[in-house]
């Protein structure tokens, strides 16, 4: 999986097996979230993937890692997952640091059209109550 998240956008014809590994729960959680990564390095390309996304990151039964993804792979489907910013944006302080993470660093794969969300970061990068890594994705 990590070979194709490298290749980005050239990976588009492996989606749907991405997909089928993204969903089945029976594949442990540490590949389904990198399923995920990749299906959001691949881009637009991988826009199928933005329902099963969204499902999996409003699971809160599901897995952290599994949740963190699917919000940075939704931030990676920009301009795709455009109709689902405000699912992204309510995660931004959530009280699970792997999900307020992955919320913010989709936020940053977004970039300018997400500006109306700044004030938020600047928030949770100054918090001294926030996760570091939180604070981290919210300077980088």
């Amino acid at each position: 999986l990590f070979t194709l998240a490298l290749c980005g956008s050239d990976a588009a014809p492996a989606v749907s097996r991405l997909l089928t590994i993204f969903r089945d729960e029976n594949v442990s959680y540490d590949i389904r979230a990198c399923a995920a990564i990749t299906l959001g390095r691949i881009g637009s390309a991988a826009k199928a993937a933005i329902s099963d996304l969204c499902t999996a990151l409003k699971d809160d039964t599901e897995a952290s890692e599994v949740r963190k993804c699917a919000a940075i792979a939704l931030g990676g489907l920009w301009p795709a997952s455009k109709s689902k910013l405000s699912l992204m944006i309510q995660y931004l302080d959530d009280e699970d640091w792997d999900i307020s993470e992955g919320a913010v660093k989709a936020v940053g794969i977004i970039g300018p059209d997400a500006n109306t969300y700044l004030p938020i970061i600047v928030d949770l990068m100054n918090d001294p109550n926030a996760d570091r890594d939180v604070r981290r994705a919210a300077v980088v």
